[in-house]
């Protein structure tokens, strides 16, 4: 059991890194409710863990080129200045 409560964690956070609002609001609940599931040593572990995914792991860098869309239509405000 503990096996697949940790790749439903891993694959939670690998979605906290996609666009979109929706898919990153579910992924921050999804860990919520994993993480719940450890002990308190397993969630230090977890804990580590997530945080040193989020500063050593490198994703491949992406292409970028003219056709590249990088915002959603209508994701950001009308107000250049903010």
């Amino acid at each position: 059991m503990k096996k697949r409560l940790l790749r439903i964690h891993r694959a939670f956070k690998s979605l906290l890194s996609e666009g979109g609002d929706l898919i990153q609001d579910i992924a921050s609940k999804g860990l919520g409710l994993v993480f719940e599931c450890f002990t308190v040593e397993e969630k230090k572990l977890l804990a580590w863990e997530f945080v040193r995914s989020f500063t050593t792991d490198r994703r491949p860098a992406m292409q970028v080129t003219k056709d590249t869309k990088v915002f959603e239509e209508g994701s950001l405000g009308a107000n250049p200045s903010g």
